[in-house]
């Protein structure tokens, strides 16, 4: 029995190579996208975490500015359920490097400041990040994120300059090399670290201390990380609460996030590009199956009467299907198995790519979870292959007549000889004469446009330059924003921006951090609430009046026209939610409220307000912001409707665009392959009839790519119309996690036509070069095969 086994085995693959090697390729394709997307996102969170505790971040860390980061340590200590408490000093310093200056500060830190060290980035020594050796830069040189070079295209040897006071005091220090930062390593945090030696560090930290506060354009301030006591049933939420409301901390407060909040922004990235190669990877498993089934069909048909004898030998049923089974079974499993052993190789080429906005390096190793999910999709497959073949296991009434079919078509083909259109109906005769094998094809052009509209969408909702992206991300929208730090004329600020480039619009923005219900969030405060993007309800017009994200609501289980109790320095308020508000800010866990709510708080700060501008000439924007910066320095700060992880995200959507063409197109092609193969050989003779009649290969071809052109028609069209019902709420709940609701892709023609056009093209072509082997037959076939 094992030697018939073997012998059935060898003959099937032996007949059909093509059909094994695809099922081969399609199966190592979608287990190595599968395990890579898997074990991309299962990794990155438990290294960043393990990394996040190393270096000691606490249940929550708070960053704030100023000299009394001290005694705010201690009143934070002091507070019940509070367990460590420790403080990291640290500099804000604006830099420049090559072209890019900053408009965010960036924290210089020492190797010192940590218990354990922050460890240099290597990627290509192979080693991840926490293995690599400490980070320790020599007197006058710095180690910076990697996300720098991505973002302003600095190298090991560049120069990077620090602005400490007026007067021309900056620090200028050499990159030596860059480091593994979890707590601000990936370009979507808007402030970077940098790792600077010792004396470097006391001597900026003397400079500041020497110059009188109104000529400081460095400050200094502090992490203050903090763990919950291990007997104190505090929650990370809830010690965050008790700072906001019981300490000063806020007003000194930069920003104040916890462990998870640091993690997902942290994790952005890598979490969109394994959503992308999980969904590569059922779109590749949904062609497999199709192939799979396909070349099932094939061989059943072809080999029925092979069967017939073999049954007839004594062979069981059982025993046929399984014997019959094999070759398939162990092509999806040789292709899994090579493709999780490949993904080792895959992930350190994706994260070595990656790692510039990523900020971190885990091991690129295989999770757990990724290869039991692959094995769950494997087993799924193995018995979709024996379901499949289940038809050996039913009597066979008929024997098979293939020369029916070959009889049919001839006179098709006879009869429309004289009529116009001929290519076009013979495809239509030849689509509706032999459905059954075009299902196939069928349902991977329905996959493949859905999937294509899909990620054209979310190109086309994030925009050319990410302006679709940062409305969801604003607050409102605008072209330009300062904020009066030193002694500014504002009204002199409004005068240059009117010159350069005009105002259309203007509006005040705060953004301090409250508590909503003993939930700790930004507020969103602003002088003219109308502006707010709202979705349910009314805007924040009254004093007692604020509104919340649909995030912000389901986290503290409020609806409209409920009361809240908000907590600010010390003061709590009690405000009505008047309306549901669209803003990401924070992963979506912030609030808004109007002027006359936020100045209900006795301790409201003036210095919180910046200015926000609708310019009437946008393309001035980027000359307008140097020429601001060169004319008042440190004593304003300038930023635009951006942040410095736009870029990196608007790369890595166009680079997936293409990625997902170059799959689509792959996919297409080992499909086509597979049904051509298996129509041009089941045609063979009313090909060579065809011939006989005068018909030539070209038209042939053209006859058989158009079949697989109009069925291609038929998948987009459905398509087309599954991913205008579904692209919408699968898009929300998948942007869910990142604090955006409710989204809204635009319709256009990139959108509605690009992606169907692309699926037909790549069908019918592929379908074209698939018929070579039409070209090949020869008329004198007809004869030798009657």
């Amino acid at each position: 029995m094992a030697r018939l086994s073997f012998l059935l085995t060898k003959s099937q693959v032996k007949r059909r190579p093509g059909a094994f090697l695809s099922i081969v390729a399609l199966s190592l394709l979608m287990s190595l996208l599968l395990v890579c997307g898997a074990s991309m996102s299962t990794n990155a969170r438990e290294y960043l975490e393990g990394q996040m505790d190393r270096l000691g971040f606490g249940d929550v860390t708070c960053w704030v500015e100023g000299e009394a980061t001290a005694e705010l340590a201690s009143e934070v200590a002091a507070q019940p359920g509070v367990g460590a408490v420790d403080e990291q000093p640290l500099i804000f310093a604006d830099y420049s490097a090559l072209d890019y200056t900053s408009d965010t500060p960036g924290q210089l830190l020492t190797p010192l400041s940590r218990e354990h060290p922050y460890r240099v980035l290597d990627v290509a020594s192979g080693a991840s990040g926490g293995e690599g050796r400490a980070a320790d830069p020599q007197q006058g040189t710095v180690y910076v994120s990697p996300a720098l070079s991505s973002e302003c295209g600095v190298g090991i040897g560049d120069v990077i300059t620090f602005d400490v006071a007026r007067g021309g005091k900056k620090e200028a220090l050499v990159i030596a090399g860059f480091f593994e930062d979890p707590f601000m390593g990936s370009s979507m945090m808007e402030m970077k670290s940098f790792i600077v030696n010792e004396s470097d560090y006391r001597r900026i930290e003397g400079v500041i201390e020497e110059t009188p506060a109104a000529d400081r354009m460095a400050q200094p301030g502090a992490m203050i990380h903090v763990s919950a006591a291990e007997d104190a049933a505090l929650t990370p939420e809830g010690l965050v609460r008790q700072i906001v409301e019981n300490t000063s901390v806020p007003s000194f407060a930069v920003f104040i996030y916890t462990q998870e909040t640091i993690a997902n922004f942290m994790l952005l990235m890598q979490n969109v590009l394994a959503g992308f190669l999980t969904a590569f990877s059922i779109v590749g498993c949904l062609v497999c199956l199709v192939v799979v089934g396909h070349a099932i069909a094939m061989s059943l048909a072809q080999d029925r009467e092979n069967f017939a004898v073999l049954r007839t030998l004594g062979i069981t049923a059982r025993r046929l299907q399984a014997l019959f089974c094999l070759p398939y079974c162990g092509a999806l499993v040789v292709g899994c198995l090579l493709g999780s052993v490949l993904s080792c190789a895959a992930m350190r080429l994706i994260q070595g790519l990656a790692v510039a906005s990523t900020g971190i390096n885990p091991p690129p190793l295989p999770s757990p979870v990724g290869l039991a999910v692959l094995a769950l999709v494997l087993a799924a497959m193995l018995a979709f292959v024996h379901l499949r073949a289940s038809r050996l296991r039913k009597p066979w009434s008929t024997s098979y007549d293939a020369s029916s079919h070959s009889a049919g078509a001839s006179k098709a083909c006879a009869g429309l000889l004289s009529k116009r259109l001929l290519v076009f109906g013979m495809a239509v005769r030849a689509v509706l004469a032999n459905k059954a094998s075009y299902v196939g094809t069928l349902l991977v052009a329905v996959v493949i446009a859905m999937l294509l509209t899909f990620v054209g969408r979310i190109d086309a909702w994030v925009g050319p330059e990410g302006e679709g992206l940062m409305d969801y991300f604003s607050v409102a929208e605008h072209d330009l924003g300062v904020q009066l730090i030193g002694q500014v004329s504002l009204d002199e600020v409004d005068a240059l921006v009117d010159e350069r480039a005009g105002i259309a619009e203007s509006f005040m923005l705060a953004m301090p951090h409250m508590t909503i219900q003993g939930w700790d969030c930004t507020a969103n405060v602003i002088d003219e609430p109308d502006r707010l993007h709202m979705t349910a309800g009314t805007p924040p017009n009254g004093d007692s009046e604020l509104v919340v994200t649909e995030y912000l609501a389901s986290d503290i289980g409020a609806h409209v026209g409920d009361e809240v109790t908000v907590g600010y320095a010390g003061g709590q308020e009690t405000f009505t939610v008047s309306g549901i508000y669209q803003c990401a800010n924070g992963m979506g866990n912030n609030m808004a409220m109007g002027s006359q709510g936020f100045a209900r708080f006795p301790n409201a700060e003036e210095g919180l307000w910046c200015k926000h501008y609708v310019l009437r000439d946008v393309e001035a924007r980027d000359g307008l912001v140097a020429e601001l910066a060169a004319t008042y320095g440190g004593d304003l700060h300038v930023h635009d409707n951006s942040w410095s992880g736009l870029a990196g995200l608007v790369f890595a959507m166009r680079a997936i665009v293409v990625v997902m063409y170059a799959f689509a197109a792959v996919l297409i092609f080992l499909t086509c392959w597979l049904t051509a193969t298996k129509l041009v050989q089941s045609e063979l003779r009313d090909i060579a009839v065809c011939k006989t009649l005068g018909l030539a290969s070209r038209r042939l071809r053209a006859s058989f790519a158009c079949r697989f052109g109009l069925v291609s028609l038929v998948g987009v069209v459905v398509g087309g119309l599954l991913a205008s019902l579904l692209a919408d709420p699968l898009l929300s709940e998948l942007f869910g996690a990142f604090g955006i609701a409710g989204l809204a892709t635009p319709n256009s023609p990139a959108t509605v036509l690009v992606p169907p056009l692309a699926t037909i093209l790549l069908l019918t072509a592929s379908a074209w070069m698939c018929s070579r082997r039409i070209a090949r037959v020869e008329p004198a076939r007809l004869m030798s095969q009657a």
